[in-house]
């Protein structure tokens, strides 16, 4: 007799299972199929053998208590990716205003600028305005929260916004300054958007998290562009004001 044939179990005997094998067909651990033969395999130079009845394995208490909850864990994934949804359109509204910051302030102040060598101020006080506001921005949500931080956030943003135009539509380049310097204020609380991801999602799904927040700034390298030669000239008489109302626009969606 080969050694398998001493491993089988030589019985014909139908499996019975007891009450302490007994299982909760409710739970995503259901046992799995096991093979008993009714007969011995090859028994006296006979090649004709059963297969198999089929009965569920027993599982503990204790194993199914540590089997993941799958609801749960799927309800996990879909607010992670919603979360990352809402932070990477951010992301993306807030870069699409700041390229368009970028592609038109130092146009805008050489217009109305008393010297054509001060173009560049407005751009400068907007990048000295986020290395300024970042460290407060993160301790002000500490104490707050993320959601009301960043509305914060939205709201500096905005008023920068408006001081831009107002600048334009008033030909005062000290208050176009003061409106690029807030926008950079509020681009500091806007920077940490990756940080909120990393916040919200479980330790498995962080680093992608993060990843799909900064590629909405990828979106947003051609929209802003095209949303400030859009709006060069659609208000006579003063070039990229409707330029800065979209970037209002974007700030309150933001």
């Amino acid at each position: 007799m080969s050694l398998i044939g001493h491993l089988l179990p030589r019985s014909s005997e139908t499996y019975a299972p007891g009450p302490a094998e007994r299982f909760d067909p409710g739970q995503l651990l259901r046992g799995i199929a096991v093979c008993s033969f009714s007969k011995t395999l090859w028994a006296s130079g006979s090649s004709d053998f059963e297969l198999i009845h089929l009965r569920p394995v027993a599982v503990s208490k204790q194993t199914t208590a540590l089997a993941p909850d799958y609801r749960e864990t799927r309800m996990n994934q879909r607010r992670d990716w919603r979360n990352v949804g809402v932070l990477a359109t951010c992301q993306m509204l807030y870069n699409s205003g700041r390229s368009l910051l970028v592609a038109t302030s130092p146009l805008v102040a050489y217009e109305i600028a008393p010297d054509k060598l001060l173009s560049t101020v407005p751009i400068s006080l907007a990048v000295i305005g986020t290395a300024a506001s970042t460290i407060p921005a993160s301790l002000l949500m500490r104490r707050i929260g993320r959601g009301p931080g960043f509305t914060v956030g939205s709201v500096v943003g905005v008023i920068g916004g408006l001081s831009c135009a107002w600048g334009i539509q008033a030909q005062d380049f000290l208050i176009f300054c003061l409106g690029a310097l807030l926008f950079g204020f509020f681009s500091g609380f806007a920077q940490l958007y990756r940080f909120a991801a990393a916040d919200v999602a479980v330790a498995a799904f962080k680093c992608r998290a993060i990843s799909l927040v900064l590629t909405g700034g990828l979106v947003a390298a051609f929209v802003g562009p095209e949303l400030a030669a859009l709006g060069q000239h659609m208000v006579p008489g003063a070039p990229f004001l409707a330029s800065y109302l979209f970037l209002i626009a974007l700030t309150i969606l933001s």
